[in-house]
């Protein structure tokens, strides 16, 4: 019989370890997940009993108005200065360091807090630690996610189309050009794309060499989806008319526009791609 080397085993031994120890924070994730989700609950239904149970001693609620105390949090519940209507949790996730853990998650609320309407989307971290066996949450952070006006929105960067649009009758490159982010995609009818302001630069003078003259028209926004406070999807249409070879034609230019506000707080084109029609 082939004898098995004392590295041999030693390896096996680290290896099942390894396991047993990658199991046991896969359960530590799952209970901690579970008590996340309960907590979200048992502050919708006023709850005393369980945020009594699962919330430590000195743990404290932070947020842009203030620190407060487990006690100071639970008399707000009690006296119904702090109700919720909706409290929706999602993107919830989990790290486990031994007997500590944190918690990063996102809400959706409706509610007051200490007599002021807070509604709204947050994003929370909540720090966590395993007494006697059970895990306790020892802090939370809280932190409102910007909200958008979507129409207001849909305005601005539909002044920023119309100034595109404008330079393709005088074929000004550098509007079309500032649309974009440094790194771009811009696909035109044709299929041709251009990535980055280099090749959108040699791509705009070959689409103004394509035609004799442009009169603009108007440019519509007809639908705009917010992704999140940095990234929205425009659908749009663009009316102009184009001498071409000699000959008069209306063009109408359906075009879809991924944008993203950058940290200087401007919105730019990400990805964009065309199609084109004629209306005669």
């Amino acid at each position: 019989m082939k004898r098995i080397s004392q590295n041999s085993v030693l390896t096996i031994l680290v290896l099942i370890s390894f396991c047993f120890a990658r199991a046991d924070v896969n359960d530590d994730i799952a209970t901690i997940k579970k008590l996340e989700n309960a907590t979200a609950v048992a502050l919708l239904k006023n709850d005393i009993k369980f945020l009594e149970k699962n919330l430590a001693p000195e743990c404290t609620y932070d947020d842009e108005s203030g620190t407060y105390t487990k006690e100071h949090t639970l008399d707000l519940i009690k006296s119904g200065s702090q109700k919720f209507k909706l409290n929706e949790l999602s993107s919830l996730k989990v790290n486990v360091f031994g007997d500590s853990a944190s918690a990063k998650y996102i809400t959706n609320q409706i509610c007051t807090w200490d007599g002021r309407d807070t509604s709204g989307k947050y994003s929370n971290l909540d720090m966590l630690v395993r007494r006697n066996g059970s895990w306790v949450i020892v802090s939370s952070q809280s932190s409102k996610l910007p909200t958008i006006d979507a129409q207001a929105l849909k305005k601005h960067l539909l002044a920023q189309l119309e100034l595109t649009y404008s330079a393709l009758q005088n074929k000004q490159v550098a509007p079309i050009v500032a649309l974009f982010t440094e790194d771009a995609t811009w696909i035109l009818p044709d299929a041709s794309t251009f990535k980055g302001h280099k090749e959108i630069t040699d791509g705009a003078k070959a689409f103004f060499d394509s035609y004799e003259s442009c009169k603009p028209g108007s440019t519509i926004i007809d639908k705009i989806i917010v992704i999140n406070d940095s990234e929205a999807l425009t659908l749009s249409r663009g009316f102009c008319t184009m001498v071409i070879k000699g000959k008069t034609e209306n063009h109408i230019n359906p075009f879809v526009d991924h944008w993203v506000k950058g940290t200087d707080g401007v919105w730019l084109v990400a990805y964009e791609i065309n199609a084109d029609g004629i209306k005669n």
